[in-house]
């Protein structure tokens, strides 16, 4: 597989149960970050070289993990399963 040109992420959290942090992202390539109250929407630029063995992706956060959820993911505009 190739690696995509950018891959879009949307995480959904109970904002009482659990903090996230995305000024803190860390991971392989660039990233940018919006957030609406719950819900933060993360558009990632993979670097040609990826790492497949490293996280492409780490966003910080403390709580109850039960209460935060990866509920989309979009590879160059094609839907992931997750």
């Amino acid at each position: 597989m190739e690696t995509p040109t950018n891959i879009e992420f949307m995480i959904s959290f109970d904002e009482s149960t659990v903090s996230v942090d995305p000024k803190n992202l860390s991971g392989q390539g660039a990233w940018t970050y919006s957030q609406s109250g719950g819900d933060i929407n993360i558009l990632s630029i993979p670097p040609k070289d990826i790492n497949i063995t490293e996280s492409l992706i780490m966003l910080p956060f403390t709580g109850n993990k039960k209460y935060i959820l990866l509920s989309e993911a979009m590879a160059d505009g094609k839907r992931l399963s997750i």
